[in-house]
């Protein structure tokens, strides 16, 4: 048998030919043809024929041959089991667009409503979320927006609050002057007065509770004054014309021993006349009167009241600690009233509301 081909000697070794289930023995090789020796009365028929090559990579090829005359094709074998499926091939080419559109397709569910960016204008007691946009009311002034939410969290003034908001432009402006919380309490305050020492009408967007009012005073000290009077003294019988006191009188002048040198002689008629003469007496100074200071809300006083009549530092808190609350709209104010029948005058203190 001789058998075409190439590469059959790669190596130093021969290569091995089979023959069905025989191996046949080789006569000559070369890279390019194999002469191998058929078994004795081997019968005519088709034969499987494999060629190995020999060396490290060692392959096998096999093929069909056929010994003897060729016999007439036989009946058709039946059909086999069908075999596994093969593994997908590769995607094949994208095909044409389509120039015709198809059919419409149905109509999805409605969707739930998204939350609008947009949440108007800012409001104490509104919700927002992290990126919602809100504008402050002109009413306030200042900066109008926009603000922008950074935590969820509503928080307190935009303006105020730039852990909560973050606003679009800059530095913003508030546009008011927020309630001060302390104050002097120096200033003379007479019989009967009242006096504001603050008033303050919240805005919109204000909040405010308080529980405590702190006073301190520093009241002048009182002091004796000096008045001044004239009297009269008489040559012989006279009779007083004047209107005044006689200076024998007590606490007049002769007696009192304060007659000035400042005098009118007055004549009547001969030796008749009487002496005018001016004197002085003091006049003691009158007590510190008490007074008392009073937190108001919307023109009705609340608990928040406190009396003082000395130097010092006073301090009074609501009942049961409970907080009066301010909110827009809402007028606080501070008064303080001197009931008493006295002048009181504080050189030095300060209130505080907290």
């Amino acid at each position: 048998m001789t058998i075409n081909g190439s590469g059959f000697k790669p190596g130093s070794g021969a290569p091995t030919v089979i023959l069905g289930f025989d191996t046949l023995s080789l006569v000559s090789s070369t890279d390019t043809l194999i002469v191998a020796t058929l078994p004795t009365n081997e019968p005519s028929g088709s034969y499987d024929l494999s060629v190995t090559i020999a060396g490290g990579g060692a392959k096998t090829d096999t093929f069909g041959v056929t010994i003897g005359a060729v016999g007439p094709q036989g009946p058709q074998g039946f059909t086999g089991a069908t075999g596994p499926t093969g593994p997908q091939g590769p995607q094949g080419p994208a095909g044409a667009d389509s120039t015709v559109p198809g059919p419409s397709g149905p109509t999805g569910p409605q969707g739930t409503a998204g939350q609008s960016a947009f949440a108007g204008i800012w409001s104490p007691s509104g919700t927002y979320t992290v990126g919602q946009e809100v504008m402050r009311s002109s009413s306030v002034g200042g900066s109008p927006g926009p603000f922008f939410n950074l935590t969820g969290n509503t928080g307190t003034e935009p303006v105020l609050d730039t852990i909560n908001w973050a606003y679009c432009c800059g530095v913003p402006q508030l546009g008011y002057q927020p309630l001060s919380m302390s104050g002097s309490t120096a200033g003379t305050f007479n019989p009967g007065s009242l006096t504001n020492l603050m008033q303050y009408t919240f805005n919109i967007y204000e909040r405010q509770t308080i529980n405590t009012i702190n006073i301190s005073v520093q009241f002048q000290p009182s002091s004796d004054t000096t008045g001044t009077g004239r009297c009269y003294g008489a040559n012989g019988s006279v009779v007083n014309n004047t209107g005044y006191p006689n200076c024998w009188d007590s606490p007049y002048c002769f007696n009192a021993g304060n007659c000035s040198s400042n005098y009118t002689f007055v004549f009547w008629g001969g030796f008749n006349g009487y002496t005018v003469y001016t004197y002085t007496y003091p006049i003691p100074g009158q007590p510190i009167g008490t007074m008392s200071w009073a937190i108001f809300k919307n023109g009705v006083v609340t608990s928040l009241v406190l009396s003082a009549g000395s130097n010092g530092n006073y301090s009074f808190t609501t009942p049961n600690n409970s907080p009066i609350s301010f909110s827009g709209g809402d007028t606080i104010l501070l008064q303080a009233n001197n009931p008493s029948t006295s002048t009181d005058t504080i050189l030095s203190g300060n209130w505080t509301i907290q």
